[in-house]
């Protein structure tokens, strides 16, 4: 595990790329514009945090990451999710809220839960989500609480997601978490 949380980092070196052993990742609350490519070398990484940065562009190569379970990108500028996010067939869950994101994989993911909530995905592309479980909210609309079908556990850790202690909460109640 490799925890940089709140340190202001504006870029990432390509040399993480050479952490071959790493599994957890968590860059979550600092200033990074982008990844680097490198990042498709990781591949032993399980758990990716970067939440509450400024990434606008997700590196394509970020599909090579065989091994990622728990993606959790909520909070940044992403309009683009790579279509190469097929290949990670490991993927459970996938945190993309409160991001404008347009374009998503014209294949699906593979991921059990992907948050998608404050987006601007086109409802057709919604369609494409092959997700167990898919936290939405109208297109273009800031966070709110979830709706009253959202049971109390989803709430507690969807809540936790967004606002909880700085850990990254991978799933609901019935699964496990990426701490």
């Amino acid at each position: 595990t490799l925890d940089l949380r709140g340190n202001r980092l504006a870029k990432l070196p390509p040399e993480i790329g050479r952490l071959a052993a790493l599994e957890k990742l968590r860059v979550g609350v600092n200033r990074l514009t982008s990844l680097p490519p490198q990042f498709g070398q990781l591949g032993n990484l399980k758990m990716l945090d970067v939440q509450y940065n400024r990434i606008r562009t997700l590196p394509r190569e970020l599909g090579q990451a065989a091994k990622l379970e728990c993606l959790a990108l909520d909070c940044n500028q992403i309009e683009t999710v790579p279509d190469a996010f097929c290949h990670l067939n490991h993927l459970r869950v996938l945190g993309l809220n409160l991001n404008p994101v347009k374009h998503f994989p014209r294949s699906g993911l593979s991921a059990h839960e992907v948050g998608l909530v404050g987006n601007r995905l086109d409802p057709s592309d919604l369609s494409r989500l092959s997700a167990q479980h898919t936290d939405l909210a109208a297109p273009g609309c800031s966070w709110t609480a979830p709706s009253a079908q959202v049971e109390e556990t989803e709430y507690r850790i969807y809540n936790t997601i967004l606002e909880g202690d700085g850990d990254v909460v991978c799933s609901l109640s019935t699964r496990s978490d990426c701490s």
